[in-house]
């Protein structure tokens, strides 16, 4: 384990809160480990980022959550270690494909963007 990483090996004999196969990041996270020859023991499989974080807070599981997520974690209750081999997620936003972006919409898509941008400490 290198300071502050964890390797997914490293995470084969303790309970997993999965994200649901389904989820974008739970698929990302399954293709890591088949590409790592890992394999997780899933204590839970949850919907959500934020469930999975709270089962961690609650000591029950490690939780392997996005960075957007990870910046939320309460470092009192949790340690947030960057996950080896590292995973892209990527952010999207979704707009209607027949019509043009709203001002507004627009405006929003700005502004979370660059609210990632702060949070993850991401040079633009």
């Amino acid at each position: 384990v290198q300071a502050g990483a964890v390797h997914l090996a490293d995470l084969a004999d303790l309970p997993v809160v999965r994200l649901d196969v389904r989820d974008p990041l739970g698929t990302l996270v399954s293709h890591a480990c088949r590409e790592a020859g890992v394999g997780l023991s899933t204590a839970f499989t949850v919907q959500t980022y934020h469930a999975a974080l709270a089962l961690a807070h609650h000591g029950l599981a490690v939780a392997i959550v996005d960075a957007c997520t990870a910046a939320s974690a309460d470092r009192a209750k949790v340690d947030v270690l960057t996950l080896q081999p590292q995973i892209d997620v990527p952010i999207k936003s979704l707009r209607t494909v027949n019509r043009p972006s709203s001002l507004l919409a627009s405006a929003m898509t700005q502004c979370m963007r660059q609210a990632v941008v702060e949070t993850l400490g991401l040079v633009q």
